[in-house]
């Protein structure tokens, strides 16, 4: 299992496949349409394990004609982290905000990551990025956003290649490890999602974003 410099974690199950995805649309996310679902039977170590191709009626729609854009100054993104999202389903989301950044409003779908970070937003330093980093303000944020993980901003295309539940102490964390195609490169690039439940506050019980890196191909 590769680890991160910043997080030693001890794996308790194996990467799990999934097929290729194209985002969904905003409208798909805006009237809440059903959700389709594959089950994939997957011979490792007895895993079954469950690819979600839409999301469900229970994400509700924020306005979508916010003031004069500001990034202090704009309405909450249209899916919120809900204690009911498994992890791809938490990670599906910011991806598919991501694919169409500026709908239905200018960075929008930057936004929506850092409504799902598990940290940022405070006065402490975050390790969103994989180092200690003050996040304290959304426009900080998206600045550092498309200097630190561009190819994610208005990806072409995405797939979950697997996730694996891991113990960080009294902890734990699940990686979903994704492989995204940017649209400028068209070159493919694996990110690992560090997801952690939160515990307190108005999104406890929500799988929020600790730590989102790229992964790094051996050669």
């Amino acid at each position: 299992m590769s680890q991160h410099p910043q997080r030693m974690l001890s794996s308790k199950a194996g990467l799990m496949q999934a097929p290729i995805r194209a985002p969904f649309t905003p409208s798909e996310h805006k009237f809440g349409l059903r959700i389709q679902q594959t089950t994939t039977s997957i011979h490792n170590r007895g895993i079954r394990t469950t690819v979600v191709r839409g999301l469900g009626p229970r994400l509700v729609a924020a306005s979508s004609s916010p003031p004069a854009w500001n990034p202090q100054n704009t309405d909450e993104p249209r899916v919120l982290p809900s204690p009911d999202f498994s992890p791809e389903e938490a990670v599906a989301v910011q991806l598919d905000a991501l694919a169409a950044c500026d709908d239905p409003w200018p960075s929008h779908g930057i936004q929506t990551a850092y409504t799902f970070g598990f940290d940022i937003g405070g006065l402490d330093p975050s390790m969103y990025f994989g180092f200690r980093k003050d996040l304290y303000h959304l426009d900080h944020f998206m600045g550092q956003f498309q200097t630190y993980l561009p190819e994610l901003v208005n990806l072409e295309s995405y797939r979950v290649e697997g996730v694996r539940e891991v113990v960080d102490g009294d902890d734990t964390v699940w990686v979903v490890r994704v492989a995204v195609i940017a649209r400028a490169s068209r070159e493919e690039q694996l990110f690992d999602f560090y997801l952690r439940r939160k515990k307190v506050g108005t999104r406890k019980g929500s799988l929020m974003t600790d730590m989102l890196v790229r992964v790094a191909v051996a050669t």
